[in-house]
């Protein structure tokens, strides 16, 4: 390489360095990746600078031939450099690589500092996402339920059973007042005649029911329009007195604070007795067909309230835990089957995976005032999660 050609291209170098440094540390706010890429660069166009430097410095010393007298450029200029090719003398250029390999230095510790700055962005915005996720996720959805056999006003008509007892109309109130008066949102209601429902309609509008669509049917599900909103209702069949087919109602209810969702059913299985005979077989095939009904909605990932008059005990308790995923209100063990003390034959069952009961009541204040020959059973449920299906 000659004279004229090492020091152009050596300044060409040094400059393009330069340019390099400076956009590099311009851009460093906004894309730290470029400024990787920059400070790469740099390390390979100071490699190259030094061996034209190197160049240079050799071809900047006086020859042996020099005539005498002749005085270099270091005499002549406080920055010694050649006349004819302006090429810096070796301290020179020592002292302008180490400039550039400071800047180059400075890239490099702005490029960590970018690291560690995009890198706390990157966690607080973690952090952002699950707290996020965490306000999206709806609160739990907690609430009282009851199931109450209200006697039918057949009973308590002219001819009924149950002369001593008032009117089903009247009764009704009644039953609306204790429903309110401990809080229940939810209630499965059983012996509910027409005249009942009457009453109902008449003396309150912050309750709905549904009961399958025929004023006949005589058991329902009802519930605080002001807590809950109807999303979908329908009904089954369980075998009656006899095998003879009655309507299973059941409804699909959203809370309104929560947006939660839960399926409730209600349901009255026939008792045996001298009039109506044995039908232990058809309150086990209603068993059964009632427990098929809660996996089907089950499966579904929604919570499922099971609530009735089983006329049963221990059996009513040890069929359903068996046969369907679920836990009663007041407590027991599915296996070995092992039913709560005390235990009626009035039932809340509720699937196990997706509600929670506490402040499980049997108030028997209904049976004193003259509403009901049963007592009222309630208790709380919390809803605190749905389970995922492959839905």
């Amino acid at each position: 390489m000659s004279r004229h050609a090492a020091g152009p291209r050596w300044r060409l170098h040094l400059d393009r360095l330069r340019q390099r440094v400076r956009s590099s540390m311009m851009e460093m706010l906004g894309a730290t990746a470029i400024l990787v890429l920059a400070a790469g660069a740099i390390v390979y166009a100071v490699q190259d600078s030094d061996t034209d430097l190197a160049g240079a410095a050799t071809s900047a010393v006086p020859s042996a031939s020099a005539e005498p007298g002749t005085s270099s450029s270091l005499e002549d200029d406080a920055t010694p450099t050649d006349d004819a090719t302006g090429t810096l003398d070796p301290a020179a250029q020592a002292e302008q690589v180490e400039q550039v390999e400071d800047e180059q230095a400075e890239v490099k510790k702005n490029v960590k500092k970018q690291k560690a700055k995009r890198q706390k962005r990157e966690q607080k915005l973690r952090e952002a996402v699950e707290e996020a996720a965490l306000e999206e996720s709806p609160e739990p959805a907690v609430f009282r339920v009851a199931t109450f056999n209200l006697l039918g006003a057949s009973h308590t008509s002219k001819g009924g059973n149950k002369p001593k007892y008032r009117s089903g109309e009247s009764r009704t109130v009644g039953a609306i007042e204790a429903l309110n008066a401990n809080g229940i949102s939810i209630a499965a209601l059983q012996e509910f005649e027409i005249t009942q429902k009457s009453a109902m309609r008449r003396n309150t509008s912050a309750w709905a029911f549904y009961s399958s669509g025929s004023e006949k049917a005589r058991d329902a599900v009802a519930w605080r329009t002001d807590v809950f909103e109807l999303v979908e209702s329908g009904a089954g069949t369980i075998p009656y007195f006899r095998g003879n087919p009655v309507p299973l109602p059941w409804v699909l209810l959203r809370h309104r604070e929560t947006g939660r969702e839960i399926y409730a059913i209600s349901l009255h299985n026939p008792v045996s007795n001298a009039k109506r005979g044995n039908n232990q077989k058809w309150r086990n095939v209603a068993t059964a067909k009632e427990a098929a009904l809660v996996n089907q909605f089950a499966a579904t990932g929604r919570p499922v309230l099971l609530m009735g008059d089983f006329n049963e005990k221990a059996e009513a308790f040890c069929q359903v835990t068996r046969q369907a995923p679920v836990v009663a209100a007041n407590g027991g063990t599915a296996s070995p089957c092992s039913p709560p003390a005390k235990a009626g034959i009035d039932w809340i069952f509720g699937t196990y995976h997706t509600l929670d009961f506490s402040s499980y009541a049997r108030i028997d204040a209904v049976r004193a005032r003259g509403i009901s020959d049963h007592p009222l059973i309630a208790a709380t449920v919390t809803h605190a999660e749905d389970v995922p299906t492959d839905e």
